[in-house]
């Protein structure tokens, strides 16, 4: 099983999975756009001693840096990874509601060999997220339709299984083995 939780990795590495150099990384930080958040971003003891995240940190920080090289503010795609995909996951409705996907758990995809790819679509107009699975074909309305506007809206459209398998690579995570 792939532990999610535990502070493993070091911000270099964190960074490289991103897709951001470490020195701006770094300064996302110092200006604030980039925060500690709960307890998986364990802070360095010693000055010099590298931060250690989890990897749902890694998958949040991921988003953030594929947002921000699509043009979105720091602040908002940090918003958006962390706290729409990395930190929180999604509740399962009981009894089950057709048609709802199951219950995702905070920095995990769906399935997706039963219930799809995991996408994320971000509205830069208001900050809204929308996490949806599916399989071979993309409900229009998913990716349109503003969860805080509630009108259509434009959109950046990411794909989380290809964000997590770049995640995985740099952090040298087995799926097969875990």
């Amino acid at each position: 099983m792939i532990d999610y939780h535990t502070p493993l990795y070091k911000s270099s590495q964190v960074a490289a999975g991103a897709g951001l150099a470490i020195d701006r990384f770094r300064n996302y930080f110092k200006r604030k756009q980039f925060k500690l958040i709960g307890e998986t971003g364990k802070r360095a003891e010693v000055h010099g001693v590298a931060h250690l995240w989890s990897l749902r940190d890694a998958m949040g920080f991921a988003i953030a840096g594929d947002l921000i090289h699509a043009g979105v503010d720091a602040g908002a795609a940090f918003t958006a990874g962390m706290w729409h995909f990395a930190h929180v996951g999604s509740g399962a409705s009981y009894p089950p509601i057709p048609g709802e996907p199951p219950m995702r758990d905070p920095g995990e995809l769906w399935d997706a060999r039963t219930v799809g790819f995991t996408f994320m679509a971000f509205f830069p107009g208001s900050g809204g997220v929308k996490l949806f699975p599916t399989f071979h074909q993309i409900d229009m309305t998913d990716a349109i339709y503003d969860p805080i506007t509630r009108r259509r809206a434009p959109s950046i459209l990411l794909f989380l299984n290809d964000i997590e398998a770049r995640v995985f690579e740099t952090l040298s995570i087995d799926r097969d083995r875990a």
